[in-house]
């Protein structure tokens, strides 16, 4: 619930934590679990503190969310578990306004990751930057990275948590630039162009990636690059149609676009996918 001291607190008197996750696989509701959280303290424009570190997860990170984010389970073998974690987390995020980009997704893993421990869910008030670009912009794509590049902003080495939450701090900046010079001046004001308070999805219910959702909303072509089941590493450009759960998967179903065939693809075998605003001439390579 929105706490009303927040909606009428002034922006430049709030303090913000930006914040990132990264993890083993798409859902926390199948077991997957945060291998590395960032949160940056923000204030008046400045970053005063940050908290990063990586999370040994207790089981093994996909093959895909291993070639998104280049951690390994090698990489994570000997860092702290996050229960070790959880009072530090939750005392840096004390009373501030938590940002994040597609926030959904790292808040479910959050909260599934609290629940576990019996910890209390984060309650605090969330404003997304993803949110606030679809409703505010009109940018070619909405991922982080695209984005970033729209508004010339530097880009580090995406898909890790701390570099990731710098970037959406950036971008927060650039457009609370944008809407100060509207006289925006509450947090609640900021709440109201998001479309309203942010909410986590059921448990058992995925956040889909930004590129995959914009695409089934848009109807755009969507570039992937996936492993089948015989380790092979293939790209398509597919129209996705929809994502359906069927046991312990979430399944992208979509039509091949130049060979007219459906596809279920395992979204923790995908390695990679962008919207592609013009459909290419040709298959590629």
């Amino acid at each position: 619930m929105l706490k009303m001291k927040d909606v009428t607190k002034k922006i430049n008197e709030a303090t913000f934590v930006f914040f990132d996750v990264e993890t083993t696989g798409m859902s926390p509701a199948f077991g997957h679990r945060i291998c590395e959280l960032a949160l940056v303290q923000w204030q008046e424009g400045k970053v005063v503190a940050t908290f990063h570190s990586l999370i040994n997860p207790g089981r093994p990170i996909s093959p895909a969310a291993s070639a998104v984010n280049n951690i390994t389970d090698s990489m994570v073998e000997k860092a702290p578990y996050f229960h070790e974690l959880a009072g530090d987390i939750l005392r840096f995020i004390r009373d501030t306004v938590v940002v994040g980009h597609n926030v959904s997704f790292d808040l479910s893993f959050l909260n599934a990751h609290l629940r576990n421990i019996d910890l209390p869910e984060i309650d605090n008030t969330v404003l997304d930057t993803l949110a606030l670009a679809r409703r505010c912009y009109s940018f070619p794509s909405n991922s982080l990275g695209n984005i970033a590049k729209s508004l010339t902003l530097p880009i580090q080495a995406q898909h890790r948590a701390l570099d990731d939450a710098i970037l959406t701090k950036d971008i927060f900046a650039k457009f609370l630039q944008d809407f100060q010079a509207k006289n925006i001046a509450e947090i609640g004001q900021l709440i109201e162009l998001q479309g309203g308070e942010i909410t986590v999805p059921a448990f058992n219910k995925p956040v889909l990636p930004t590129a995959l959702s914009e695409a089934l909303k848009n109807k755009t072509p969507l570039f992937i690059r996936y492993v089948n089941e015989y380790g092979e590493e293939i790209k398509r450009i597919v129209e996705a149609k929809q994502v359906k759960i069927e046991g312990q998967d979430i399944l992208l179903i979509a039509t091949c676009q130049f060979q007219e065939m459906e596809l279920a693809l395992r979204l923790d075998q995908i390695m990679e996918m962008k919207i592609l605003p013009v459909a290419p001439v040709q298959e590629l390579a």
